[in-house]
């Protein structure tokens, strides 16, 4: 169906927001983009007259007009665009059939109506399609009872085969859903596909089990390998950026120690530990982290010593400016601010609207925004601009971004891997680096040379 071009604009914006958060997602955490994304697909929905507060009840087919329902149709098969969120419509799955675009699958032909009866039916189901049926109850938001279901899964996985290819590539699954499809490849002996591969779940539990016990992590393994080799180190790495969650790194730990060498996924592992021990942390999160510290020594000696051995970069905050007006800024901070802001929200926006201290202007960044510039070594060589607990960091005299912070974590932009200049930057604004004049920080640097 053609957009009505009264939505072309707004529609477009909203893939635009959702795609630069998944593309910033997979380096870590995205609160400004997150939120950015929202209130564009909510702006979109109300001005439908579709969200959830003009149209609290579910929506009615049979009401859409041709505009809602074109609109529907644009967004509904991206996995990053979640339109429940707003409006009170079907689960993603099962809008297809909702809107008569797809014909009705096995749990339609059952006859399901709603979760009461569902276990019941699911019994019914012949093995060669139980695993679409399975998956069908996760995707329509259903919590079949699946114990027997994962016993047995291996040996009917290779029969939805099919199945599995074509969801995966149309949908982001349910984490349960997703340890039933990869079986599908794995047990039959298929690569996964590239762009599919990263939906492997790394982190998953089966229902009620933890993951030191060996069945949680039955899947895991072969799961993993059915990823093409050379996919390997970049999916997993994928996933440890963008979460901070222990149990996904003792996960990742169970791989590297079975799967060989994986250099940027292990890079990833020591530098979460190193963090680590800047935070405080209770008994348990010390003792697992020490677990996996040892564990990551058994299988890389040089580890721990060579992250004890790195030598350190000191960045000295040698300026900080903070401006209220743009005429007060030179023509490379005002760029480095409008580029500051894209990354951070995705809108090139003139340097004015950002300095601006209106508090209803979810753009601007107002009191909380400051540029400082780094010295290392004596020499300017990185600038910023700082807002609140996120930023962008240049290269000294260019716009050229080499790490964005975003609610408190700094991650560097892309290939590079320099984690002694990653804890560096990780420390300007947090810490009590003292503001000197360039003059200063260059004799302070010439005193600590050995003669």
């Amino acid at each position: 169906m053609v957009i009505p071009a009264r939505f072309e604009a707004a529609v477009a914006e909203v893939r635009a927001t959702h795609d630069a958060f998944a593309r910033r997602f997979a380096k870590g955490p995205a609160p400004a983009l997150n939120n950015k994304r929202y209130q564009t697909l909510r702006g979109l929905l109300t001005s439908l007259g579709l969200d959830r507060w003009s149209h609290p009840e579910p929506v009615r087919v049979e009401e859409l007009t041709d505009e809602q329902r074109a609109v529907l149709v644009a967004l509904m098969d991206d996995r990053w665009i979640s339109l429940r969120s707003v409006a009170a419509l079907p689960e993603p799955w099962p809008m297809r059939r909702w809107l008569g675009l797809s014909p009705p699958g096995i749990l339609e032909e059952l006859g399901a109506r709603d979760e009461s009866s569902l276990d019941a039916l699911l019994a019914t189901v012949p093995a060669e399609r139980r695993v679409e049926a399975f998956c069908e109850a996760w995707l329509c938001n259903y919590d079949p009872e699946s114990g027997e279901f994962f016993d047995e899964l291996r040996a009917i996985a290779p029969a939805a085969l099919g199945y599995a290819r074509a969801t995966l590539a149309q949908i982001r699954a349910p984490v349960l859903a997703r340890v039933a499809l990869f079986t599908a490849f794995s047990a039959s002996a298929t690569t996964v596909p590239e762009g599919i591969d990263a939906q492997f779940a790394l982190a998953y539990r089966l229902p009620d089990e933890p993951l030191s016990e060996p069945c949680s992590t039955r899947f895991l393994l072969e799961h993993f390998m059915a990823i093409a080799e050379p996919r390997r180190d970049a999916v997993l790495t994928t996933i440890l950026n963008g979460r901070r969650e222990s149990g996904t790194y003792e996960a990742a730990m169970f791989l590297l120690e079975r799967c060989g060498p994986l250099p940027r996924a292990r890079a990833a592992v020591q530098r979460f530990l190193r963090k680590q021990r800047a935070k405080r942390l209770t008994p348990a999160e010390k003792r697992a982290n020490a677990a996996l510290a040892k564990r990551m020594k058994a299988i890389d000696p040089r580890a721990e010593s060579a992250a004890s051995a790195s030598v350190p970069r000191m960045l000295a905050v040698v300026r900080e400016h903070v401006a209220r007006d743009e005429r007060e800024l030179t023509a490379l901070q005002a760029q480095q601010l409008v580029e500051a802001g894209r990354r951070w929200d995705n809108d090139a926006l003139p340097a004015a609207r950002r300095l601006s201290l209106d508090e209803n202007d979810e753009a601007a960044f107002g009191a909380v925004c400051a540029h400082v510039t780094l010295a290392e070594n004596g020499e300017a060589a990185f600038e910023a601009w700082l807002h609140g607990d996120a930023g962008a960091f240049f290269v000294a005299g260019t716009t050229d971004v080499v790490a964005l912070r975003d609610g408190s974590v700094t991650v560097l932009e892309g290939d590079l891997d320099d984690d002694a200049l990653l804890d560096a930057l990780s420390a300007v604004g947090l810490s009590k680096a003292a503001v000197r004049p360039v003059e200063a920080v260059r004799a302070a640097t010439a005193a600590k040379k050995p003669r």
